[in-house]
Formats: C-alpha cells, sequence, structure tokens
C-alpha cells in the first residue's frame, strides 16, 4: 500500500512532512503521548456511494464502500490535493454487511502493524529510497459510517445513536445541550464490555475461556 505512495510533488519533504499535523482537541491524550504520533501519520476515510439514481428501485444493489488514504504529516495545502489522496480499496456494500468491514480492512490493517514496527516500510522520495514508520491517526467518516467503523449500530433504529455520549433517541429529540448527556469514556466503554462479558458467560458457558482471552 504504501509503496505507491508519490511524493516528489511536495517542495522541500524533509521540511513539510513534521509540519503537517499538529497534536488538537478531541484526540485521547494518551494517544498523543505514543511515539507513533512523532512520525508517520496516516488518516484513513471511508463512505458509501450510489452509482445509480438514488430515487430509482435499483438503489443499494451497486451501492460501494469507498475506502481512501492520506498522510497527515504533509502540509494541509498538498495534503489536500488530489495526487496526495490515496485509493485503499472498493468494495460493495452488500460485502461489507455480510462479511464485516474487519474482514475488508484486514489487508491494511496488517500493512498497518507492519508501518508501526521498528523497520517500517520503505517508500521513493525523490526518487530515493527511505524508510518511515507509524501508524493509524484519525478515521474520517459520516456518522453512520463512524458507528459502522467503530462497532457500533448503525441502524437508525439504534437506541443509543451517538457515539460520543449515551444520549437514547427520545433524549435526542428534546433535549440540545451537553450537560444533559452523558458522555462515552474509556471507563464506560469497559464497563459495558464486562457487562457483555458476564452475560455471555451466563448465556453461553462454553464461550466463558474464549472471552476471558477477547477481552
Amino acid at each position: 500500500m504504501f509503496c505507491g505512495i508519490d511524493v516528489s510533488i511536495v517542495p522541500d519533504f524533509e521540511a513539510n512532512f513534521t509540519s503537517g499535523m499538529k497534536p488538537f482537541d478531541g484526540i485521547d491524550t494518551e494517544y498523543l503521548q505514543m511515539k507513533y504520533f512523532k512520525e508517520t501519520l496516516v488518516i484513513l476515510y471511508y463512505d458509501d456511494m450510489e452509482v445509480v439514481n438514488p430515487l430509482g428501485s435499483h438503489t443499494k444493489t451497486h451501492k460501494l464502500g469507498m475506502f481512501y488514504f492520506t498522510l497527515g504529516n504533509i502540509h494541509p495545502y498538498y495534503r489536500s490535493t488530489v495526487r496526495h489522496i490515496y485509493l485503499l480499496s472498493i468494495a460493495y456494500t452488500l460485502d461489507i454487511e455480510k462479511y464485516g468491514i474487519d474482514e475488508i480492512l484486514k489487508p491494511f490493517m496488517n500493512e498497518i502493524k507492519e508501518f508501526e514496527e521498528d523497520c517500517g516500510c520503505e517508500i521513493s522520495v525523490n526518487g530515493f529510497s527511505q524508510y518511515l514508520r507509524g501508524s493509524l491517526s484519525v478515521c474520517c467518516a459520516d456518522n453512520l459510517a463512524s458507528q459502522l467503523l467503530g462497532g457500533f449500530k448503525a441502524l437508525n433504529a439504534a437506541l443509543r445513536k451517538c457515539r460520543w455520549c449515551m444520549g437514547t433517541q427520545s433524549l435526542i429529540q428534546t433535549e440540545f445541550r451537553e450537560q444533559y448527556f452523558l458522555r462515552r469514556d474509556r471507563n464506560s466503554y469497559k464497563k459495558h464490555v464486562n457487562t457483555l462479558m458476564v452475560l455471555y458467560m451466563i448465556t453461553y458457558p462454553p464461550l466463558t475461556e474464549f472471552l476471558a482471552i477477547l477481552f
């Protein structure tokens, strides 16, 4: 994947590569302390698109999931150019629903793991080979796609529609200020996972050992 990156269009690549993305509000502070943040930052983008008339009878049949990536270290002036937005994968939305988005992104995540290793990946910079390492930093998507990437229910019928708070469908319709909503955080996530693990252990005793390893 990263072997196809072409940065020859960026003048003074060495200077621009490290001056692009800076720490900003909204990213986990623990993540900011990771050494990957000081190196190559991969930005993933995902969205679905229709290739037929959205009001016609064949909608969703030919719907496609589009995956792109770019590098966050490159200055926004160059990062926003089409030449630096790379097509990662195209998949039928029906296949994503059938096999799961994890299966679609498995090759990409395997390369990300390789990218995180000490040796990194070799890319060409102005005709010279150079080894870079880093990690996935941001996933950009709309609300529906973000919930799918995060493992949340992506349906409009979900009781708790928001991945940022615990607001229910009825509460979202009547309250519009942050103080009325309980935000999701790392602790609440662990609590929910532990609750699910206990319920699964009670319902499916043979899975107890597997879930203990998984969580």
